[in-house]
Order: C-alpha cells, then sequence, then structure tokens
C-alpha cells in the first residue's frame, strides 16, 4: 500500500529502473540547477547525462533500445523524481517523453509496419534523436497557429516562429503545429522538421523568472523544404478540438502535473531538515505556535497533492482516455488545480518557515519558489486561463468514472 505521507512510488518494474536513474543522478542535477538558475543557461549537462543514462528512451520499446515504459502513473512518478532534482531538466525532458509515448502508442496500433512513429521511436531508442514540442506561437492558439505549409512543386515549404520550445538548444528535430494550405481550405497539420535543414534556426532567447534551465527558446523556420508526405492533417484550420481530442490532451497533461508535485517534494524536503537541524545550521524554529500551525497547513497540503495525483494517474491507466476521455479530463483539469495550489502553498509555507534566508537570491527555495508559479501555464487545458469554464461544463455534461 502506497502512504499518503511518502512520495509517490512506481508501480512497473520499467518505473523502478528509471527511478532508479535519476536518483543516481540526483546530486548532479541538483547542482547543476543552481548553476543553470544563476547563469539563466540551458541544462545541456544534464541533459546529456540523463540521454547518456538511457531516460530520454523510457517510452520507447524495449525492442527499440528503450525502457518501454507505458505507465502513465510511472511517467509521472519519474516526472516528479526529475522536477524534485532539477523543474527546468523535468519541464524540458518532459515534453520530448510524451511525444516519445505518443509515438510508442501510434507505431504499436500498426505493429509490423515500418511507419514513420515506428522509425522515430527507434531513433529515440538509438540515441539519434530528441524531439522538441514546437506549439506555440505569440497571440495564437493551438489550433490558430501562423506557421504555414505552402505547397511547393510537389512538396511543402515551411515558414514561422515558435516560442517557448523547451529543450530546443539539445533537439535534433522539431514536432511541429502549423496551418496547411491546401485545396479544400488551410488544415492544422503535424511536422518533424529535423534541426539540419536549411531554413531552420534555433535562438535559445529562454530568459525566464523561472525553469530558467529549460532552454525555452525560440525556433524559427524560413522557408524549410520538406517532402509532399511530411504533413499529418488533424482537422480544420480554426476549429477548437471537440471531447474527441480530450484522450491525448490527458495522457501528456496528467503526468506533467508531477513538475508542480516534484517542486513541492523538493521544499518540503528541504524545509523539514532545517526544522530537524540536519539542514543548514541554525537557530530551531519549531517552539512556536506560529511554526507548528505552518507546518501541519504544509504538511496537509503535500499529502493532498500527492493523494489527488496519484488517483488521477492510477485512474488513467485504469481507464482507456479513448474511451472515457471527457470524464479523465474533468478529473485531470480538477486534480491540476489541486495539485498546483497545494505545491504553492507548500513551497510558500516552506519560506516562512525556513526563514529570511531562504529570500536570498541563489537559495535553493527561492529559485523553488519561481519555478513552481510555470504551473499556471502548464495547465490540463489551453487556454490556461479558461480552466474555470472548461471544468463546470465537464462538470455538467461529462460522466464521472467509476472503478
Amino acid at each position: 500500500m502506497t502512504s499518503l505521507t511518502a512520495h509517490p512510488q512506481p508501480v512497473t518494474e520499467s518505473g523502478r529502473r528509471l527511478c532508479a536513474i535519476v536518483a543516481g543522478l540526483d546530486g548532479y542535477l541538483a547542482d547543476q540547477a543552481a548553476q543553470n538558475d544563476r547563469a539563466g543557461s540551458f541544462a545541456a549537462p544534464s541533459v546529456r547525462r540523463l540521454e547518456e543514462a538511457g531516460l530520454l528512451a523510457a517510452c520507447v520499446p524495449a525492442e527499440d533500445g528503450g525502457s518501454g515504459l507505458q505507465s502513465v502513473h510511472d511517467l509521472g512518478v519519474v516526472t516528479a523524481r526529475l522536477a524534485s532534482a532539477d523543474a527546468s531538466v523535468a519541464t524540458a525532458v518532459y515534453m520530448h517523453l510524451a511525444l516519445s509515448a505518443h509515438f510508442a502508442r501510434t507505431a504499436a496500433a500498426t505493429p509490423g509496419q515500418d511507419t514513420p512513429h515506428r522509425r522515430w521511436t527507434r531513433a529515440i531508442g538509438e540515441h539519434r534523436m530528441i524531439v522538441c514540442s514546437t506549439v506555440t506561437e505569440p497571440g495564437a492558439s493551438a489550433w490558430t497557429p501562423t506557421t504555414t505549409a505552402v505547397p511547393d512543386g510537389g512538396g511543402w515549404t515551411v515558414t514561422g516562429q515558435k516560442v517557448m520550445a523547451s529543450l530546443s538548444p539539445a533537439a535534433t528535430h522539431f514536432y511541429t503545429r502549423l496551418r496547411a494550405e491546401t485545396p479544400e481550405g488551410p488544415m492544422i497539420g503535424s511536422v518533424m522538421i529535423p534541426r539540419d535543414l536549411a531554413g531552420v534556426a534555433v535562438h535559445d532567447t529562454w530568459d525566464g523568472l523561472g525553469l530558467r534551465g529549460s532552454g525555452s527558446g525560440t525556433v524559427l523556420f524560413d522557408g524549410v523544404r520538406l517532402p509532399a508526405d511530411a504533413v499529418s492533417f488533424r482537422g480544420r484550420w480554426g476549429e477548437r478540438p471537440g471531447p474527441g481530442a480530450y484522450a491525448g490532451k490527458v495522457r501528456v497533461a496528467a503526468p506533467l502535473l508531477g513538475v508542480p508535485l516534484g517542486i513541492a517534494e523538493a521544499a518540503h524536503r528541504a524545509t523539514l531538515a532545517t526544522l530537524t537541524g540536519s539542514g543548514t545550521p541554525g537557530r530551531r524554529r519549531t517552539g512556536s505556535a506560529g511554526t507548528t500551525a505552518a507546518l501541519a497547513e504544509m504538511e496537509s497540503a503535500i499529502v493532498s497533492a500527492r493523494g489527488v495525483l496519484r488517483s488521477l494517474l492510477v485512474d488513467v491507466d485504469a481507464h482507456d482516455p479513448d474511451t472515457h476521455g471527457p470524464a479523465l479530463m474533468r478529473a485531470c483539469i480538477a486534480a491540476g488545480m489541486v495539485v498546483e495550489r497545494a505545491a504553492l502553498q507548500v513551497v510558500d509555507l516552506a519560506m516562512q518557515l525556513s526563514g529570511g534566508g531562504s529570500y536570498r537570491a541563489g537559495h535553493p527555495l527561492g529559485r523553488l519558489a519561481r519555478d513552481v508559479r510555470a504551473a499556471m501555464f502548464m495547465r490540463p487545458h489551453a487556454p490556461a486561463e479558461e480552466w474555470a469554464d472548461a471544468l463546470a461544463e465537464l462538470a455538467l455534461t461529462a460522466p464521472v468514472v467509476n472503478s
């Protein structure tokens, strides 16, 4: 039985192996996190270590050189463990892991066929491919991208700009959403763009308040030429996705909630070390009513985050999102807000309990306080500010998943 007072545990053998990889690099990742935060630089050495250790192939089938992780629960646990050491790395690497999991699921649906998705998973397993998700554009929604693919001599020419492209400095490929011009009108399309093609430029311009090592910079496509079969159509441009899109959203969004939980775990652990005297030397703070009340509130908050996220991840593994998409999306949005708010509370209380030293530049809790606020931009529903509208609508229309 998993205790609410312990951080989440993996439930599969592949999940346990991956958590062991993270544990072996925990100290290195944490040290690098502090350095990258101060310098505002991409966590390239940390990503390289994780790639060499095989973690970037976590979701690739074993026959293709990966760990074969399929459990959404364990992907969330691995993400939380990474975030506890370095939230920037966890966020950046997760974008690659989520895509590789999607590729693996898609390839498994057509066994024995040499599809693009199968070739991509094989390339990831052979350490030849790191994928960056390039979806976000300034002022555009996910269903109205302005990056265009125009027919050109039997192929396509792609032009546009993507921002907040986490992991982009290390990426070999960019999985891109765009507007494809067709005789039937503009369509939403997805395309894989190799970094080494002419017209691709990566600008490591990220200077965020938090997640400063995530490499969430800008990627430019300037007349990039692609073959005719490169674009996969996903629907009409400008049409908001319907309930059928919830399955993919749930599979991506649920494990990503491991990032704020991992940040909260790190703050919780550091604070307990300070209060029990095993952390940085200083005056004891456990004798006042204010301290005990704040500590109790922090404990309650982290237990709620752990329990709610674990329940969500278990449900996603137990119930096929393709069948129960709306119900799981309802749970995902609600759980996301619980975890986000609890993580914010844990980190804020951790700073209070640790004293004014935590407000200094360079203090780990100061970094965590900035990192955790990125959760408001990574909510399960997009646009993030419409979470309440989406949750209220689903509460009225989507059934509750019963075990």
